[in-house]
């Protein structure tokens, strides 16, 4: 079978891009080892009630909302956000100091916040925001004003949020505060650049939102869109190689089986690791396949699944994000032992008829360092023991129905380090450019762009403007403005 473009891997980033090829007038085929498209986004369902395991809640929804906009742009239907509490979308609670704050959506209503809270640091948080807005309005795909570029170049300089902070003179809880969201993006506020934070936070301090039916309503409309599209679809088939011509250029994926779909370009949205697997060793340089091996990965989670009895409490339209002390850094660290890390409980939006709603409780987690040890049990019960001394309140009415571990991720993301948001985005170690050495072989995905929903769109934009030219991307999006 004969295509313009094969895209590898149906997660966010590939069928965004498959869509956006769609709409240009390329014949695409997307390929998907697992046997449905967003297998980590879609979620499952127990007891009636959906559970999400890769989507929670995302920003820029709202009204005019730039992932609103790409969504449009998508041909993506059928979508119903449902609102957080805009008084307060996430409760920040540290344990040692005693400190807690209800982080409210929009500037105005954060700046009295947290002013009203550190009184004396009221400077360092007029800087911080002022930074969040100027790392927004100098991105041509975060603010629609401004014209996409003719030739993509990757800001890869500028303070980290932790360099930027301490020069600020922020308090080491304000600090803390400021660096928490890096639970968004999972990289720490030692290692990821300040701009780069900014991107990524600016949507959710503007408008948090859910969607009804979680992930697997954001699946299902990838799903619709797709086959509207006629979009070529091979689920449960895993890409064993990239094909080269004689020239050495890209020519297909093989399939596995031994299936080849033909074609001049293909686009890896997978994890960067698993590309070399794909191509001969003799394809890139030593130094790049030594790169590629060795980017970091971002932390795997433990995650109890909950049926919640009665009135949400302190999780009514807000998620809890509870941290045991103040530094920051160790939450993304497999030498900080489990008790130290973070944990980030969310209960459903929607309840059922009976009143119950799902609630899930996740915590930065990491493979065993043992090939096929994972002792999943004793990992569940450690972190059901913490939330019911985090969360006395609630964890009598909660009935946990399932649970996953680091493994879990691992195989629904393809990648032995189950990385929640793919590599980190660390200053020292800059994640790949969409455009590769090898003629007709370009990368998609958070995993060289943005971390998370919203940078996996972007960087289905980025990809298909290096792939088609940045002039008829342009085009398709000032339609959806």
């Amino acid at each position: 079978m004969s295509f313009d473009v094969v895209v590898v891997g149906g997660g966010v980033s590939g069928a965004g891009l498959a869509l956006v090829l769609g709409r240009l007038g390329r014949r695409v085929a997307l390929v998907e080892a697992a046997g449905a498209l967003l297998p980590l986004v879609r979620g499952f369902v127990r007891e009636g009630l959906h559970f999400d395991t890769g989507f929670h809640y995302t920003g820029g929804l709202g009204p005019g909302g730039i992932l609103a906009r790409y969504f449009d742009c998508l041909g993506l239907s059928g979508l119903s956000p449902l609102p957080l509490d805009p008084e307060g979308f996430d409760r920040l609670r540290f344990l040692d100091p005693a400190f807690e704050l209800c982080l409210p959506c929009g500037q105005a209503r954060i700046r009295e916040r947290l002013g009203a809270a550190f009184p004396a640091e009221r400077g360092a948080i007029e800087a911080y925001l002022a930074a969040i807005d100027r790392a927004v309005a100098a991105s041509p795909f975060l603010n629609p004003g401004r014209p996409l570029p003719q030739t993509l170049t990757f800001e890869a300089s500028g303070p980290t949020l932790a360099g930027f902070l301490d020069g600020l003179g922020a308090g080491p809880l304000l600090a803390a505060v400021l660096s928490l969201h890096c639970l968004l993006h999972g990289t720490p506020p030692g290692e990821i650049l300040l701009s780069d934070h900014a991107r990524v936070v600016a949507g959710y301090l503007e408008s948090a939102h859910g969607l009804a039916g979680g992930g697997a309503a954001l699946a299902r409309s990838f799903e619709q869109a797709l086959a509207a599209q006629g979009t070529s679809l091979h689920l449960g088939r895993e890409a064993r190689a990239i094909v080269l011509s004689p020239a050495g250029a890209v020519a297909g994926v093989r399939l596995a089986g031994g299936e080849v779909l033909s074609a001049p370009a293909v686009a890896a949205a997978i994890h960067p690791r698993r590309l070399l697997g794909l191509v001969p060793e003799g394809v890139f340089r030593p130094a790049y396949r030594r790169r590629l091996h060795g980017l970091p990965s971002t932390p795997s989670a433990s995650v109890l699944f909950g049926v919640l009895s009665g009135d949400p409490g302190p999780l009514a339209g807000k998620n809890l994000l509870l941290s045991p002390g103040i530094d920051v850094e160790a939450h993304f660290s497999p030498r900080t032992p489990p008790e130290r890390r973070a944990l980030y409980v969310t209960c459903g939006l929607e309840a059922s008829a009976d009143g119950r709603r799902a609630i899930e409780v996740i915590a930065p987690d990491y493979p065993s360092p043992a090939p096929g040890e994972d002792d999943k049990a004793g990992r569940l019960a450690r972190l059901e023991a913490r939330f019911a001394a985090a969360c006395p309140e609630l964890a009598p009415r909660v009935r946990f129905v399932d649970g996953a571990t680091p493994r879990t991720f691992a195989r629904l993301l393809n990648d032995p380090d189950g990385g929640l948001y793919g590599v980190r985005h660390a200053a020292e170690a800059p994640v790949p450019l969409p455009l590769t050495r090898l003629p007709g072989l370009f990368l998609s995905g958070q995993n060289v762009l943005a971390p998370g929903v919203l940078g996996a769109v972007v960087s289905a934009f980025v990809t298909a403007s290096l792939m088609c030219g940045p002039e008829p991307v342009r085009r398709l999006l000032e339609k959806a403005q």
